[in-house]
């Protein structure tokens, strides 16, 4: 008994010390301060919020919350920065790419920032190494917090968006060239 009780001690320190482990995130990008005027007043600290990558042409591409441009890489590991504003002249306020949604459409990216408003723009690129973008919506009709494109296996669009209990999960299916419902 006395032998099966220190087996048992043994097994139980030894799973405790194993769950004690730090988790840092390997993707180490020269994320931004807060550039929102407003955010001061939580103090000042780095923010990179609400991240998506996505593959595109054999590169990953990284956009988040708030950072005033995008990252790229070929291998995840190394990262380099791309300065851009893709608030247009009629958008108020310093939220840039809150939550952005970020698709891919045949040879050509997309990306559509979260609003509750149909003021915000979707632009589009085939180049975004190179910073070459163009709206592709000025205003999109349908707005939407959160979102997220997705392309079917039949080539159909769907935009997917939603994050709250006033404001739920949502989804329709878009035309591809007028990006209307």
């Amino acid at each position: 008994m006395k032998c099966i009780l220190i087996a048992l001690f043994i097994v139980s320190t030894t799973a405790a010390t194993a769950q004690q482990h730090t988790y840092c995130n390997p993707i180490n990008i020269d994320y931004g301060y807060t550039p929102i005027p407003n955010f001061s007043t939580w103090g000042n600290h780095r923010a990179t919020a609400d991240p998506v990558v996505v593959n595109y042409k054999g590169e990953y591409f990284l956009f988040s919350t708030n950072q005033w441009g995008y990252w790229y890489s070929s291998n995840m590991l190394n990262w380099k920065f791309i300065s851009r504003k893709f608030l247009r002249p009629w958008n108020e306020g310093y939220d840039e790419l809150c939550a952005p949604g970020v698709g891919i459409i045949g040879d050509t990216m997309i990306v559509f920032g979260s609003t509750y408003t149909n003021k915000f723009s979707i632009w589009m690129s085939t180049n975004p190494k190179a910073n070459e973008w163009k709206p592709l919506v000025d205003s999109f009709d349908i707005g939407g917090w959160d979102p997220s494109f997705f392309t079917d296996d039949d080539g159909k669009l769907y935009m997917y968006n939603g994050s709250s209990n006033k404001f739920p999960m949502y989804g329709v299916e878009l035309d591809r060239k007028t990006f209307l419902p």
